[in-house]
């Protein structure tokens, strides 16, 4: 696929997973950069042809472009912007291969960028639970609610986290309070 030198607009689907215990995702935000892509040396394709390869769930492959988008895209002017990009789509990758410690890796360079990265701490949260790291896991969810209050996520998270601590009454005030703000759970989801 070949990309044309000059301005455009580059859609980057930022593939933040909301991953819960079934593996599923859900698309939590998306940015629309305009940007030179003469001036990116080549990333914009490696990180295209990692989005095509991370669709087709094939995620080691998918890393190996990100790690060339990474050093392709270092004297961009929106390096930035394009490393919270890169690293999230990284730590997507190595969620979905279970690399739990390469996948808080990318999260915490993300967060480096952008603390307030909804995404990237809910995501980050789910491998620190993973690894056993629940209080981290606790961390990261609060962290979430105190930038995103009406998000209800973090609760739902923190719930899931009472539950297998058999914190029961707590398990039942966060999903209350999810549910309150708005998540799609029915009653019967939430009391069993």
């Amino acid at each position: 696929m070949k990309i044309n030198n000059g301005i455009f607009y580059l859609f980057i689907i930022a593939l933040i997973c909301a991953c819960s215990t079934e593996g599923n995702s859900e698309l939590l935000n998306a940015d629309i950069i305009k940007y030179d892509n003469s001036k990116a040396e080549g990333g914009i394709h490696e990180i295209v042809e990692a989005n095509e390869l991370m669709a087709a769930q094939k995620y080691l492959e998918a890393i190996i472009e990100l790690e060339k988008a990474q050093t392709r895209v270092l004297n961009s002017p929106d390096v930035e912007l394009f490393m919270i990009n890169i690293c999230q789509k990284m730590g997507i990758c190595h969620m979905r291969l279970s690399n739990f410690q390469e996948s808080i890796e990318n999260y915490s360079k993300v967060l480096s960028y952008e603390p307030d990265n909804f995404g990237a701490l809910l995501n980050r949260s789910f491998a620190y639970r993973s690894l056993g790291k629940i209080e981290k896991a606790l961390d990261d969810n609060n962290k979430a609610i105190t930038f995103y209050p009406n998000r209800p996520e973090p609760f739902l998270n923190i719930a899931e986290i009472n539950v297998f601590r058999n914190e029961l009454d707590s398990a039942c005030q966060n999903y209350r309070h999810a549910k309150k703000i708005g998540t799609n759970l029915s009653e019967e989801e939430i009391y069993n």
